[in-house]
Order: C-alpha cells, then structure tokens, then sequence
C-alpha cells in the first residue's frame, strides 16, 4: 500500500511545482511560499484533528520533537531555495535537480 501513497505524493509534487512556477510570476519568491505555508499549516493540522491526533501530542518524546523541528527547518530552508530556483529557472529543469535528494 505504501508504492500507491508514494506515486500519490510524486503525482501530486509534479503538480505543485507546476502551479508554484505559475503562482510566482509576479510574486516573490519567499512571499509565495508563506503564502503556501499557511496553507500547509491548515491542511496537517486540519488532518490531525480528522484523525481525532491531537491528544497524541503530549506523548512524543523530547529525542522525537528535536528531530522533527530540524527536520521542519530543513523543510522551510529546502522550500524557500527551491521557489528561488523556480523563480529563476523552467520548472522542468528545477524539478529533478530538486528531487534528487535520495543521491545524497
């Protein structure tokens, strides 16, 4: 079940890069993704409290929360350097430069 979420997830970046490109026209770069972020923020929180995950939060573990707010960090700071790159070159070009983290 996990190969359908993973071709999900590739279908539905495939998609966001190209309305990200769209959306940054005329927009700066870091002000396009906070726009998006809000969004983000809306959409996760919106599907923990779906799940009925919001009690779950008192339970992780120091270790887990540090690793998950480098990992959000690392996250913004990804995120931002690649609106910057889509700000400045073709999105088809961007793309798999952007995707070939699993090389590193």
């Amino acid at each position: 079940m996990w190969i359908v979420f993973a071709l999900l997830a590739a279908m539905v970046s495939a998609t966001v890069v190209t309305l990200s490109k769209a959306g940054i026209k005329n927009v700066p770069p870091s002000l396009a993704f906070a726009v998006q972020s809000v969004l983000i923020i809306l959409v996760a929180w919106g599907a923990v409290l779906w799940q009925g995950l919001l009690p779950e939060i008192g339970k992780i573990e120091r270790k887990s929360w540090i690793f998950l707010l480098v990992a959000g960090v690392l996250t913004g700071t990804s995120s931002l350097l690649t609106f910057r790159a889509l700000s400045m070159g073709d999105a088809s070009r961007v793309s798999p430069l952007t995707n070939t983290a699993l090389v590193f």
